[in-house]
């Protein structure tokens, strides 16, 4: 075994989440178009798109960066799969906006799948349901975009809605109580904790707010942005990854 030193991570891999009229889409989208203008000019955004969305921001990231804003509508797994790997080899800059439904189709198809067999056997489909022990495959399916996410080389950002996360807690006279503790990406539970730059948006009124839930070079953790944040705000975390390379791209 052969130890070499530590290398400064040179992909930047975000996460938003929010609730509804954020403006998770616009943020990130007006984000990685000024991001890919300043580090990746040979480079160009790609959209995979669940809502769909990406039409209201095209015409912003077209004039920002000059280029047609790529995308691919779909909420099917295999084909967020199929998205990633392409932008992997054309070098596009990665948007997965809602990465919530990739998530929620594999778990239907896998329970249409369940339901199928139990049929074939002679069984009542209309009991089955996901059980505990499902989802270790189902895990293990889902890992195959994750690990993409984490270690490619791929600028990317997932973009999920808001959930509550609820905890059974013991009150003061020593019984449970159910309560909810914090809030996090609504998709498969692992993958909220990849991302190196974690950000939560807020609608204060009319103002839309980033809030840095964490950045793993600990630059913006719990730095909340002004109304409307760009790359400006970002570029703390953005500074701290060494983007040597970012000329090595292959052109379209």
């Amino acid at each position: 075994m052969k130890l070499t030193p530590v290398a400064t991570p040179t992909h930047l891999k975000g996460g938003f989440f929010g609730g509804t009229g954020t403006g998770k889409t616009f943020t990130v989208s007006k984000f990685l178009a000024q991001f890919q203008k300043a580090y990746c000019p040979e480079s160009q955004l790609a959209f995979f798109d669940t809502e769909p969305a990406a039409g209201y921001v095209a015409a912003m990231v077209k004039k920002i960066t000059g280029k047609d804003l790529l995308t691919f509508c779909s909420r099917s797994f295999a084909d967020l799969i199929d998205f990633t790997n392409e932008c992997i080899a054309k070098k596009h800059i990665a948007i997965v906006d809602s990465v919530t439904h990739p998530w929620r189709s594999l778990c239907t198809d896998y329970l249409d799948a369940k339901k199928s067999r139990v049929a074939s056997a002679g069984g009542n489909p209309q009991t089955v349901r996901l059980s505990m022990k499902d989802w270790g495959p189902l895990k293990d399916m889902w890992s195959k975009f994750s690990e993409l996410f984490a270690y490619s080389d791929l600028h990317i950002v997932i973009v999920g809605r808001e959930g509550d996360v609820w905890e059974t807690l013991i009150d003061e006279e020593g019984k449970d109580e159910i309560k909810k503790t914090g809030v996090k990406m609504k998709t498969e539970a692992e993958l909220g904790h990849e991302p190196s730059l974690l950000v939560q948006m807020r609608l204060d009124d009319t103002k839309h707010l980033a809030f840095v839930v964490k950045d793993r070079f600990d630059v913006m953790t719990g730095t909340l942005s002004k109304n409307n944040p760009d790359l400006e705000f970002f570029k703390p975390y953005i500074d701290m990854l060494d983007l040597k390379d970012r000329f090595a791209f292959v052109l379209n």
